[in-house]
């Protein structure tokens, strides 16, 4: 199916011109960029387009491997099935189906595990705290989950900080991440999607707006350092949310 797009758009609209595409997708279109950027770009050469650049930004698709908050791993767990139903092991990243012995390719469903096999060069704009990842795999402390963490206790917050530190943790532990020519822009705030809207002129890191910080990736010159906007920690003091701009 994939295929099939790339090629309709190379044909009926004219994509087989194009010298610089950004590949996004949000939500589940922003996992379907960690895991199918490499494949459009080996298309879209493969058709003769005279890219110049090719990169790719997910927007809230990060979704983590991750145990909910009671330890338990049912999302992990429901992915899984959903790779093993699908039989989706030749429709994500080969690279990473090529690392894994048979038992394991399940993994590479989730962005981290295809993220470190992309080549293309990626700026994930993502939330550590993402609304729908704390209802659909955190799964705990709803009642301070929402209305931007305020009635959260520091214990809830401690617990919000360690799923953030181990989303975090997850983008750090390749070698993709401090490549030249990667980057992201990675925020505290309760959102999911917010990059396709307002908000993407508003939330701000290291004095950089969402917007401002993928400008300046996008038109960096071909080799430059790997350029990085993490979050702050959430405050054990009220108001709990330590990024302003949120």
């Amino acid at each position: 199916m994939l295929d099939l797009l790339i090629e309709t758009l190379v044909v009926r609209h004219g994509l087989a011109n194009a010298t610089d595409v950004l590949l996004s997708g949000g939500s589940a279109g922003g996992l379907s960029t960690f895991l199918h950027a490499d494949r459009v770009q080996s298309l879209l050469r493969e058709h003769g387009a005279p890219l110049r650049v090719f990169k790719a930004a997910p927007v809230s698709g990060f979704f983590a491997l991750h145990s909910d908050g009671s330890g338990a791993p049912v999302y992990p767990n429901e992915m899984k099935y959903v790779f093993e139903m699908q039989n989706c092991s030749g429709g994500v990243n080969q690279a990473c189906i090529a690392s894994l012995p048979a038992a394991e390719r399940w993994r590479c469903i989730f962005a981290n595990y295809s993220y470190a096999h992309t080549t293309t060069s990626m700026f994930p704009l993502q939330s550590t705290v993402d609304s729908w990842q704390m209802g659909n795999i955190w799964r705990a402390d709803a009642a301070c989950a929402k209305d931007d963490f305020k009635n959260c206790t520091a214990q809830e917050v401690d617990a919000l900080n360690g799923y953030a530190h181990d989303l975090i943790a997850d983008l750090r532990r390749v070698d993709k991440f401090g490549r030249a020519g990667e980057g992201g822009f990675v925020e505290s705030c309760l959102e999911h999607v917010a990059a396709q809207g307002a908000m993407f002129n508003k939330y701000m890191l290291d004095g950089l707006t969402e917007q401002a910080a993928i400008s300046r990736w996008w038109h960096s010159e071909a080799g430059a350092p790997a350029d990085w906007h993490l979050p702050c920690d959430l405050s054990e003091k009220v108001p709990h949310q330590c990024n302003p701009t949120c």
